[in-house]
């Protein structure tokens, strides 16, 4: 008899068991799939921030250039027209 009641007290436990190992699984797994998904946000966000820097950089070269090459036409052709109508090329 003492046999039976031991069967039936493991019969009993065990979808409580398995739903405990279960759980505990899920738990794991939600976590690591948590972990994971944060850590790639935060390096998207960290790739998306450093190209955005370098754009911005590049950006700002090439309209300093463009300015600069927009200046020296702009001073050549002063100092032309002012040499064709006979004006000093240097202020007084």
């Amino acid at each position: 008899m003492r046999l039976a009641g031991l069967l039936a007290t493991d019969r009993s436990r065990r979808p409580a068991l398995v739903l405990m190992r279960s759980a505990s699984s899920v738990r794991l797994i939600v976590g690591t799939v948590g972990l994971v998904a944060h850590r790639s946000f935060r390096n998207a966000e960290e790739a998306v921030g450093d190209l955005a820097r370098r754009l911005m950089a590049e950006v700002g070269r090439r309209v300093e250039q463009n300015l600069s090459d927009a200046l020296d036409d702009l001073e050549r052709i002063t100092r032309t027209s002012a040499t064709l109508f006979g004006a000093p090329t240097q202020p007084a």
